[in-house]
């Protein structure tokens, strides 16, 4: 089975699958689709690895970029988001840098 969750600005695509004793249980993914493309605000580098330490790049203000994907691990604080880049380079950013410095299609 599967359903959608509006995470705030983009849907993560869930799965379920029921087990022996018919219970339903999340199928854990190590990474969701997210495919938006969105305007940075502010100048913010983009990392290497997902541990936000060695930068790969620079997000400039006015440029766009595509949020690719999102790893989803612990609670949402925690999650952190592929981006790309117009020439090509790809990094991480957390949900915090997200907000703070991308113009996000916000409900509400």
């Amino acid at each position: 089975m599967r359903t959608r969750d509006w995470t705030g600005f983009w849907l993560r695509e869930l799965e379920y699958s029921l087990d022996g004793a018919h219970r339903v249980s999340e199928v854990e993914k190590d990474y969701y689709l997210v495919g938006i493309t969105v305007t940075v605000s502010h100048e913010h580098p983009v990392y290497r690895t997902r541990k936000l330490r060695s930068v790969a790049g620079q997000m400039e203000p006015g440029m766009d970029v595509t949020i690719l994907v999102s790893c989803c691990e612990g609670e949402y604080p925690d999650w952190k988001y592929l981006v790309k880049l117009p020439d090509g380079t790809t990094g991480w950013i957390s949900a915090k840098q997200a907000y703070e410095n991308l113009r996000l299609p916000l409900a509400g």
